[in-house]
């Protein structure tokens, strides 16, 4: 083992703040690895929650590995050291579990390499009875897991308090009792949001279509995706502290999860239904315990303006002394308060996310943000001499024309000439290639074309840069090509992923890959779904009626609206139908 690394893993956790009482000991050794650095994946709360849970539990322990540096992954090359954990340095390959959090696709390529590193077979098949159980959670296990099944041995499938803890459980037992690796996977996929995906056998129709899932008859057909009901019976706050961190000079707390604004592209406003608040007493609680170790708190929700007493919880918060941090404002929904809070906080940037210049094209992805809106954000902006504004717009939307390119232009312009503050004022554009996701009424959507979306880019890189004080960032279109292929393809795009990872390839590899494994980006990417094709990610069970979204993707082409969630008494969308399974 390489003693520079090992004394690096030493000196991270001497910075680190841990308020969990349970550090030490012995227990069924977990690992849980986040696949990106450090200060990446101690920046999210969903990683520290599970994190916590697991180590509160009696006779486990939970340590934690993340993807090394590159000088360090250099280092475990050069010295043949097998990676490791970071609280005692224990090489992966000898943890029951290896549970990854899977956030993002581009992160798969991550967790090969990690894998690769700690000397853990690649393929679920070839993994023997002294290697590591490899599970994954996160929103990617839940959304579409399958690019990954024949590498992942289980995933959980849904909000991991209803299931992690259960399944660890279930394996000890069953490794107790001296069963083999197949007789502990089959009773973990008898538990609700547990999948075990070598337990079925996607075939293909000669068009390349999915046909049919096989599977054994004491297997259950689909896999529920779990939630919770209650919020508050999971308090969900930061449990290490670290300035070694995206977040590093806050303490994270969560407000809400889901959303039920039902913009049309939204994933997570689909997948995490229903939009749910977490009560303003038990999130006053967090957020003391928070400031007895720092002054400022990340509010963490989907839209954290929309949280029913966020102007009752700043007030509690000022009147503390405290500060506060967001990610991004709905402009229909700021409030006095929270922008005084956030002035206050030291807060120079205000970032919104229109996603569609036009409102046209907002009608059609239901953002149900107007000019008006906009409008009247602005007032409030300027009145707290606000001279930064992060606007965030999606290239290549449906239905999307070059007049929808202009008004984005025109916006941020609208956007900059409102501000009336002194000094220079700026605004950014963000911009990120739309790619249709899983459980999204624009599932059946075709993406825009590379080609097109690379002409899209140089439109509006030319357009910004005759502006003074625009400024824009551009996801690349190929990192968008290589996401959408892992957001929305089967397992055989597992196979050209393993090439791709292999061969260290780039987009061109891809191409490669592709062509290897007789497929191509036109079937997974860029065609017009049909209603009742079976989708690789129909094996899970969302809670969403397939009814529902398509009806949605209807009513995009006719720009209607629809409603926010309604929050009680509503069976729409089909999720709280099916409450009483997940009480």
């Amino acid at each position: 083992m390489s003693y520079s690394l090992k004394e690096k893993s030493k000196k991270v956790l001497a910075e680190e703040i841990n308020l969990l009482s349970k550090i030490e000991g012995d227990g069924y050794p977990i690992v849980l690895a986040y696949p990106n650095y450090y200060k990446v994946g101690m920046s999210n709360l969903g990683f520290q929650s599970i994190y916590a849970l697991l180590n509160k539990e009696k006779g486990f322990k939970c340590e934690r590995v993340f993807l090394p540096e590159k000088e360090d992954e250099e280092e475990y090359r050069r010295t043949e050291t097998r990676l490791f954990s970071l609280e005692t340095q224990t090489p992966l390959s000898e943890f029951a579990i290896l549970a990854f959090s899977l956030s993002f696709e581009l992160d798969y390529f991550h967790l090969l390499k990690m894998l690769e590193l700690g000397k853990i077979p690649f393929l679920s098949q070839e993994r023997g009875e002294r290697d590591p159980l490899v599970v994954a959670g996160g929103p990617c296990a839940f959304f579409n897991p399958e690019p990954l099944a024949e590498i992942v041995d289980v995933f959980f499938v849904g909000e991991g308090e209803e299931m992690v803890l259960k399944a660890c459980q279930e394996y000890r037992k069953a490794q107790e009792k001296g069963k083999n690796r197949q007789e502990a996977l089959w009773h973990l996929a008898q538990i609700p949001g547990v999948y075990v995906p070598s337990f079925y056998q996607p075939n293909y129709r000669s068009d390349g279509t999915l046909e049919r899932i096989e599977h054994p008859a004491d297997i259950p057909a689909k896999v529920e995706r779990q939630w919770i009901k209650n919020l508050d019976d999971y308090p969900t706050s930061s449990v290490i502290l670290t300035a070694n961190s995206q977040f590093g000079d806050m303490y994270l707390l969560e407000l809400s999860r889901g959303c039920g604004r039902s913009c049309r592209f939204c994933m997570a406003g689909f997948s995490y239904r229903p939009p749910r608040f977490r009560s303003l007493e038990k999130t006053w609680q967090m957020a003391e315990k928070g400031l007895a170790h720092l002054d400022k708190l990340g509010l963490v929700g989907a839209a954290i303006s929309d949280y029913p007493w966020i102007d009752q919880l700043c007030s509690r918060i000022r009147a503390k002394g405290g500060k506060i941090s967001v990610s991004s404002l709905r402009v229909d929904s700021l409030s006095e308060i929270l922008l005084t809070a956030l002035v206050e906080s030291g807060n120079k940037t205000v970032t919104i996310a229109p996603e569609a210049g036009s409102e046209r094209l907002r009608r059609v992805i239901n953002k149900g943000v107007q000019e008006k809106d906009i409008e009247k954000a602005l007032i409030s902006l300027n009145k707290y001499a606000i001279a930064h504004v992060k606007l965030y717009f999606m290239l290549g939307l449906p239905t999307e024309e070059e007049e929808d390119l202009r008004a984005m232009v025109d916006l941020a312009k609208k956007v900059r000439d409102g501000l009336t503050c002194k000094g220079r004022k700026t605004v950014t554009l963000g911009v990120t290639p739309f790619v249709p996701k899983p459980f999204t009424p624009f599932q059946w959507e075709p993406m825009e074309r590379l080609s097109r979306l690379e002409e899209k880019v140089k439109y509006l890189k030319k357009a910004v840069q005759k502006e003074k004080n625009l400024q824009i960032n551009l996801e690349s279109p190929r990192l968008a090509f290589v996401q959408a292929l892992l957001s929305r393809g089967d397992r055989r795009i597992g196979k050209a992923l393993l090439s791709v990872y292999q061969s260290e390839g780039n987009y061109r590899s891809w191409l490669n890959a592709l062509q290897k494994e007789n497929l191509t980006a036109d079937f997974y990417l860029y065609r017009k779904r049909a209603k009742e094709e079976i989708f690789p990610w129909h094996i899970l069970e969302s809670g969403l009626e397939n009814n529902y979204l398509w009806q949605e993707g209807e009513k995009a082409r006719q720009e209607d609206f629809t409603q926010p969630c309604p929050l009680q008494g509503c069976q729409r969308c089909g999720v709280c139908g099916k409450e009483k399974k997940n009480d």
